[in-house]
């Protein structure tokens, strides 16, 4: 299931220190079946409207390191029951980093190039196929 992936979101429940344990094996597990080809992964730590009343398993600044050192792309805090973290901004991160990626892939490949609205072609087609992602 791995396979055909651009990229990954590793989630794990912030209140629950065997499921961030368990990270450490996700990641493995992907790396290990996509070989050596890399797709971003970003780090998600869940139930963050939980950790008023539960103790959290790991600090915020800790889980940034952690994603930081294990080569995650970032990290994020979430909660499915609070309008304030959900999970848009991260899967938004995500689908920037798959652009971009992809966007110089594309800029690096032969006979590829861009067009003056910044919308790389293939091989002189003017057809754009990705405009680059601007940071917002």
């Amino acid at each position: 299931y791995y396979r055909e992936a651009a990229g990954a979101l590793i989630v794990f429940d912030l209140t629950d220190k065997k499921s961030f344990e368990a990270v450490e094996k996700w990641k493995a597990d992907m790396d290990n079946a996509l070989k050596d080809l890399e797709i971003p992964k970003v780090l998600i730590g869940n139930k963050v409207d939980l950790i008023k009343k539960i103790p959290r398993c790991i600090e915020k600044e800790a889980m940034k390191t952690y994603a930081d050192e294990k080569g995650f792309m970032g990290s994020f805090e979430t909660s499915a029951k609070d309008d304030d973290t959900t999970i848009s901004p991260a899967i938004m991160f995500l689908v920037k980093t798959i652009l971009a990626s992809e966007a110089d892939s594309i800029a690096s490949t032969p006979n590829n190039s861009t067009n003056r609205n910044g919308a790389f072609k293939l091989g002189g087609d003017n057809k754009p196929i990705v405009k680059p992602v601007e940071d917002s």
